[in-house]
């Protein structure tokens, strides 16, 4: 340590970072700070040990991943106004879905995404089948995170298109309390 540790403070007078404190601190000032920032010649280290900072925990988007663990399903236009489960297990789950069917004047038509607990139905995705040319392909995917409760389900109900397909594929991402699912395999190092 030096011999001489002189302390000092310097005003600071940066309006962006007291913009940025009042924004982060509204209980501290209002419209201006109660007193001005000063900066302390005193260097101080911030070390972070949370699990992000640590990579113990993935960032939400790589936790999301698809991997082997992923289940498929497949609709066809043969199971036509039948409601197929596509999960029962409570927690988090991201779903995607690729849609294709032939329009053959099936205009109105739809495929829905719902849950189900048994007393209420509610529709959380729908693809309707537009007006187009007859015996037009028309290709359809999306992607959405769903929470499944304890005694809920989610399923899939397919209106009665003319060669119509649906592929689903899930992967759960967090149990029904929130703990993430990481992809099958990953490790932190």
């Amino acid at each position: 340590m030096p011999t001489n540790s002189t302390v000092f403070n310097s005003r600071v007078t940066d309006e962006n970072l007291e913009k940025k404190f009042r924004d982060t601190f509204t209980s501290q000032g209002g419209a201006e700070l109660m007193s001005d920032l000063y900066a302390q010649g005193v260097i101080v280290p911030v070390v972070d040990f949370t699990d992000a900072a640590t990579g113990s925990v993935l960032r939400s988007d790589l936790q999301t991943a698809l991997d082997e663990s992923v289940s498929r399903q497949r609709k066809a236009s043969a199971d036509a106004g039948t409601t197929t489960d596509i999960q029962t297990t409570a927690g988090f789950y991201r779903v995607d879905l690729y849609h294709t069917w032939k329009v053959s004047n099936a205009s109105g038509q739809a495929v829905e995404i719902k849950l189900d607990d048994g007393t209420t139905t509610n529709t959380v995705a729908i693809y309707v089948c537009r007006d187009g040319v007859n015996n037009e392909v028309i290709n359809q995917d999306s992607s959405l995170v769903v929470y499944i409760r304890p005694n809920s389900k989610l399923t899939c109900t397919i209106g009665a298109f003319y060669q119509s397909e649906v592929n689903i594929m899930f992967r759960q991402i967090a149990d029904a309390y929130g703990n993430l699912t990481n992809p099958l395999g990953f490790v932190s190092q």
